[in-house]
């Protein structure tokens, strides 16, 4: 559990970003409660399970983007670029982002959760974990190659189609579940 004091900015999975104003505090029926004011003034009581720390970013950072700040999924990988900027629509202070395929967005910033390290370039499926860096062998024989990009991660068979994976190449869920097991092979 994260341990927050008066002044520390925050993001509420649900309300944004704020700023605790009291606590920690024992709730009615919350475990773990804080005092936290909210970008339209207003202080709310809220449990500390839906808080976390409000980043403070810089241009070159990893950040995982979820959108909607709903953070109840995996998010997408991206680097900001430019930033931060004031926006006309929001309160809170809007990033351009890169993302892995190489397209732009604007995401606001509580939107966003900083990646310290960067994330290992893995896959699990039905429990296994895999290192989407090595190749792999199916029950046919085929040797595959997988890459991730917005729309899954995905890949080729064959030598010869290595270089062609691409964003509409078979995805590795599908690989497995059709192929699989998969063994890794050394490249």
């Amino acid at each position: 559990m994260t341990e927050f004091k008066a002044g520390d900015k925050v993001n509420h999975r649900a309300y944004g970003a704020g700023e605790i104003t009291y606590g920690p505090f024992r709730g009615a029926f919350i475990e773990t409660a804080y005092l936290t004011r909210f970008g339209n003034g207003r202080e709310r009581v809220v449990n500390v399970e839906a808080l976390t720390a409000f980043p403070a970013f810089a241009v070159g950072d990893e950040a995982d983007y979820f959108p909607g700040a709903v953070f109840s999924y995996p998010g997408t990988r991206v680097r900001l670029v430019a930033g931060p900027f004031k926006s006309e629509h929001h309160d809170t202070a809007i990033w351009v982002v890169e993302k892995a395929n190489g397209t732009h967005m604007t995401p606001t910033e509580n939107a966003l959760r900083k990646v310290d390290e960067p994330a290992p370039d893995t896959y699990t499926h039905g429990g296994v974990t895999y290192d989407l860096t090595a190749s792999y062998r199916d029950t046919d024989g085929d040797v595959w190659k997988f890459k991730r990009f917005d729309t899954g991660v995905r890949g080729e068979y064959g030598y010869y189609n290595w270089d062609d994976v691409s964003r509409y190449s078979p995805l590795m869920s599908s690989v497995v579940d059709n192929h699989g097991p998969l063994e890794r092979v050394d490249n």
